[in-house]
């Protein structure tokens, strides 16, 4: 009975620290904000893409809490989901991107967050806009959020179109904080236990 007692405290203790160290491996988190009063009075697309450096499409962009004109209609790129009841676009693999339908003369608004390990592994996210052919208006991305290993993120854009700042740390869901707690709690219950 001891034996089992331990292999199940040791297994609850594994459990509770792999799941609770699972929002350590996400990425930094960015808002981006896209000016388009310059081409007002036209309709055409904001694209997003995300590169995984990695092969085998290791990590993803989150992209919510979207603001702007769009329009719900837009064009899935090699498997990225978007959701406009929760406004949640997922974005990953190798290359992965969403066209968005949108109708340009205002600023549209949204949070990037990349799971990935950027100690590892790098990407690329872009934002482009492109006009109703599909064509990029401003021939390139308008914002480009890049990440290697061992490299600080690079963060480029077209000042006439776009600004990105580093969003305020992520707080850990509840579920999360109380697994990482439970963890530590019954690390030093096994601890006591054996002094």
């Amino acid at each position: 009975m001891k034996s089992f007692t331990s292999i199940l405290s040791r297994s609850l203790l594994a459990l509770a620290l792999a799941a609770g160290s699972a929002a350590a491996v996400a990425g930094p988190t960015y808002h981006v904000d896209v000016d388009t009063s310059t081409q007002a009075g036209n309709n055409g697309g904001l694209f997003l893409s995300f590169l995984s450096y990695q092969a085998g499409g290791v990590g993803t962009a989150t992209v919510n809490h979207w603001t702007g004109n769009f329009a719900g209609t837009g064009m899935s790129i090699n498997g990225a989901t978007a959701d406009y009841t929760s406004r949640v676009l997922n974005i990953g693999s190798d290359f992965d991107g969403y066209l968005f339908d949108v109708g340009f003369g205002g600023h549209f608004g949204f949070d990037v967050t990349f799971d990935i390990d950027v100690d590892m592994f790098g990407g690329s996210f872009g934002v482009a806009l492109t006009d109703s052919n599909q064509d990029f208006i401003t021939g390139a991305n308008v914002a480009d959020i890049n990440f290697e290993a061992d490299q600080p993120v690079q963060v480029s854009t077209n000042a006439a179109y776009a600004t990105v700042e580093a969003a305020a740390a992520d707080v850990p869901e509840p579920a999360s904080l109380a697994l990482m707690l439970g963890g530590a709690g019954l690390l030093g219950f096994m601890r006591r236990r054996r002094a």
